[in-house]
């Protein structure tokens, strides 16, 4: 549950910094704003961010996908006796 909430709360706190972000921007093309470089660096920090979470999720659901490893094998073994098969074939 805590695990949960300090994920939330992260999401969130990303989530504003990217809106306080495109708040900027609008104001640097309308006239007046941060420095160019802050806004860069902002950009960064909240690239930086996202990946992050895009990490942990992918990490999450690969330990979902885990069981899938002995099928994707299997299969991949099939196409690899199909192909000598075939190949068998088109020699003789």
């Amino acid at each position: 549950m805590r695990k949960n909430l300090l994920e939330q709360v992260v999401f969130y706190g990303i989530l504003l910094l990217g809106l306080y972000v495109t708040y900027q921007i609008i104001k640097i093309l309308l006239g007046g704003s941060w420095a160019v470089e802050d806004v860069i660096l902002a950009l960064l920090i909240f690239n930086l961010g996202l990946s992050g979470m895009i990490l942990r999720t992918s990490t999450g659901n690969m330990h979902d996908i885990k069981h899938l490893d002995r099928g994707f094998k299997a299969l991949a073994k099939d196409f690899k006796d199909h192909r000598d098969l075939v190949e068998k074939h088109l020699i003789s």
